[in-house]
């Protein structure tokens, strides 16, 4: 009749071993994971930050509103209203293309770092997986070691009970 490979104590064993290997892993695995989640989350509005987007919308706005108020009081007998006009038009023309040009700046630096934190996180989940298999390696080892000795020590251990009786 055969057993299953289950009912041997060596399956078992084994399993408890690759499990506390692999199992190890999580404490760091969880804070470089959610560190790479956070970084993730807010990349965008560091980045936003960081070029002052804000401000630059901020100055769009404030030279569109006064855009307006020029076009409404534009005519051709006051040529000092022409000329602010076509300053105020070039000067929203050009911060709304600074805008557009950090806009597009901040969608490939996130892209990029976006890669970056993915091939980390591959790169740690890597790691982790190599990890595991050293120390389960390590415990396999030792426990190698320590059956040796056993083996060893068994028939010294026999001989001096035999020598007390």
């Amino acid at each position: 009749m055969k057993t299953s490979c289950f009912e041997h104590q060596t399956f078992f064993k084994f399993l408890k071993q690759v499990m506390i290997a692999f199992l190890w892993q999580i404490p760091w695995l969880l804070v470089t994971g959610g560190g790479v989640f956070y970084a993730r989350l807010h990349l965008n509005d560091w980045l936003a930050t960081y070029f002052d987007l804000s401000l630059h919308q901020q100055t769009v706005h404030t030279l569109q509103g006064r855009l307006n108020t020029l076009q409404n009081n534009l005519s051709v007998l006051n040529w000092h209203s022409v000329s602010d006009y076509v300053a105020t038009l070039s000067a929203a023309a050009f911060a709304e293309a600074k805008v557009s040009v950090i806009h597009q700046t901040l969608t490939l630096l996130t892209g990029f770092f976006d890669v970056i934190l993915y091939l980390f996180t591959i790169w740690i989940c890597w790691h982790a997986f190599w990890r595991a298999c050293a120390r389960f390696n390590q415990e396999k080892t030792e426990q190698h070691i320590a059956d040796a000795v056993a083996e060893k020590l068994r028939p010294l251990l026999m001989q001096s009970e035999k020598n007390k009786n």
